[in-house]
């Protein structure tokens, strides 16, 4: 028994210093970083021969899909509601109606979003939209048009009393709108008539695509 412990211990003495012999062979340096290759893995790969993966992936893109057209129109209906304000000052009215309480005013180039479009009795297009102060506030459409990324050349002040905006650069053309003495607007474009008059393309609410056409002569224009 005894020779049998002693056996036991010279082997556990042994064992214990073969151990720190080995821990004394290994070099490991604390300094140097751990690198990993990491391949790409193809989602086509991982599905393929998997008929229900497969299945549910293409639900996902058809969902995603769906996704970014709803967003796309969600930006279109929310760009609709922008309009411009084309005139030098325009008052901000408590109603829609010009017997109504003046309760601001905003400029050319002022951007306003539209809550929604109000006709009253008289015919007459108002736009509502949130004042700067949270109020509920009317302006009259035709002087507004649609926001645009087009930059203007030019700003022109009509010099008569009443300035017949047009949807082409004819005196024949559909009449949107009209201007007032000493309005001020925003021109896009110059364009000459066949007698040699020159049109200028303003913004105007009542055109498809957001323009109407003035007569230079009866403007002048403004230096900026």
């Amino acid at each position: 028994m005894k020779k049998l412990l002693v056996m036991c211990i010279m082997a556990a003495v042994v064992f214990t210093a073969t151990g720190c012999k080995i821990a004394d062979d290994i070099e490991y340096d604390r300094s140097e970083k751990l690198t990993f290759e990491v391949q790409e893995v193809k989602v086509d790969d991982l599905i393929a021969g998997r008929p229900e993966l497969k299945k549910r992936s293409d639900e996902l893109k058809e969902l995603k899909k769906a996704e970014e057209e709803k967003n796309k129109e969600n930006q279109k209906v929310e760009d609709n509601k922008k309009w411009t304000v084309t005139t030098g000052e325009l008052n901000i009215r408590s109603e829609a109606s010009l017997e109504s309480e003046v309760i601001g005013e905003v400029a050319m180039g002022d951007v306003i979003n539209e809550i929604e479009t109000v006709v009253n009795e008289a015919g007459e297009r108002w736009i509502k939209f949130k004042t700067g102060d949270g109020r509920d506030g009317f302006v009259n459409a035709a002087y507004l048009s649609k926001e645009t990324d087009e930059a203007p050349i030019a700003v022109h002040r009509v010099v008569i009393p009443t300035l017949n905006v047009r949807l082409e650069p004819s005196d024949e053309a559909e009449i949107l709108g009209e201007l007032t003495y000493f309005n001020e607007f925003s021109v896009f474009e110059k364009v000459e008539d066949e007698q040699g008059r020159v049109w200028l393309k303003i913004q105007s609410s009542g055109s498809p695509d957001g323009f109407g056409y003035v007569l230079s002569d009866l403007t002048v224009e403004i230096e900026q």
